[in-house]
């Protein structure tokens, strides 16, 4: 199984929010190879952006560290998912999330989020 995290769930994560149980075991799905996990790379660029807003630069370079950490791995933005997310932007959504779902798409693999911007778009969606 597949699995690509929004960022809304990895804040969840990090800030120990409602859902961070799940995701943790999400989590732990990777670290015994259960399933993959992947993250855009506009995921760390929307954590590094709000957690140094929210909390500070030593904050958000300690996140970045941890996903770096993680199993999880960076799909960059190829022209596939550029495209997609083309298609996805022209059903106004935020180009973040449009990019983010392109990966889901391009990867073949389900969308761990709890934002309602994902739907119609016909990705499987795992609300946590």
């Amino acid at each position: 199984m597949r699995y690509v995290f929004d960022t809304n769930a990895l804040i969840s994560l990090f800030d120990g929010e409602m859902g961070s149980n799940a995701i943790s075991e999400f989590m732990h799905r990777l670290e015994t190879k259960e399933a993959e996990g992947f993250i855009s790379v506009i995921t760390l660029t929307e954590l590094y952006y709000l957690y140094k807003q929210r909390k500070g630069a030593e904050t958000a370079n300690a996140v970045i560290e941890q996903i770096r950490l993680s199993k999880l791995k960076r799909a960059v933005i190829t022209s596939k998912i550029a495209l997609i997310a083309g298609e996805y932007k022209g059903k106004a959504i935020p180009i973040a999330d449009s990019l983010i779902a392109a990966t889901a798409k391009a990867l073949d693999a389900k969308l761990i989020t709890n934002d309602d911007d994902f739907k119609g778009l016909g990705l499987e969606i795992v609300n946590f």
